[in-house]
């Protein structure tokens, strides 16, 4: 809770990303898109004194493969592309954030198709192994892909964050920006 002219009222919060809009507490915001665009627009329309925003933006992400872009969005044609592209859409949230905002920046993971795929080779084995001493032969789980699986999830665990507050303008320096 937090006081508004003196009167006690909910704390707000406004989540934009991939996600199915869920029913949450009253007083969330969820919107849910299809493309990093979308999310940049919908936070700039819906963007208000809330207490909590959280945008989640995946282009890069299904750029690079770190996860299947099940919704078959049109990706950018070169990494550079996908890069000017955060960039412009990074801009356009801080250019749209309020004075004296924390922004905090997280890549969210690194890459996962690797740590995928050995959980899957593991999740097979285990069936296998369970149903009939693994009698087709599935490729057994050794010490070897135990270290392999630890390496895939630290290196899924890799992720960059940035955290900025945004201050006011100066006054010198918005004659300069006119």
């Amino acid at each position: 809770m937090r006081f508004v002219n003196g009167v006690k009222t909910p704390k707000t919060s406004l989540v934009i990303d991939y996600t199915p809009a869920i029913k949450s507490r009253s007083c969330e915001q969820r919107i849910q898109c299809t493309t990093d665009d979308q999310v940049v627009e919908n936070f700039k329309l819906h963007r208000k004194e809330d207490d909590f925003v959280l945008l989640k933006l995946r282009e890069l992400e299904f750029f690079k493969g770190f996860t299947e872009n099940s919704m078959n969005m049109k990706l950018p044609e070169t990494l550079s592309e996908a890069y000017a592209n955060l960039n412009r859409r990074l801009d356009a949230i801080y250019d749209t954030t309020s004075e004296n905002s924390f922004i905090i920046i997280s890549s969210g993971n690194g890459d996962l198709k690797e740590m995928f795929k050995l959980q899957a080779m593991y999740r097979e084995y285990q069936h296998e192994f369970e149903k009939d001493g693994n009698q087709k032969g599935v490729e057994p789980w050794t010490d070897e892909k135990v270290e392999e699986l630890a390496k895939a999830v630290e290196k899924a665990k890799d992720a960059l964050f940035f955290i900025a507050l945004k201050k006011p303008l100066d006054k010198s320096e918005e004659a300069i920006e006119e």
